[in-house]
């Protein structure tokens, strides 16, 4: 599967944050990103398996996995 260049995969549980980025990186100007947010680790690899993005965001702490090793 092709990465689509202006595609980020948001990973964050948590819903301020996770708006805050999105809006950081949608209101880029002309290298807007499209953003797509899944709140859990296991929603986000199901998504990034259907889709290519072009990079992933993951926040180190979601409620489905171990955190830091």
């Amino acid at each position: 599967m092709e990465p689509r260049m202006n595609a980020v995969l948001l990973i964050h549980d948590d819903a301020a944050d996770a708006k805050l980025i999105q809006s950081a990186l949608t209101g880029a100007g002309d290298s807007a990103y499209e953003v797509e947010w899944a709140t859990q680790l296991s929603d986000g690899l199901e998504q990034l398996e259907r889709k290519g993005v072009a990079a992933v965001i993951v926040s180190l702490f979601l409620p489905d996995s171990q955190g830091l090793p």
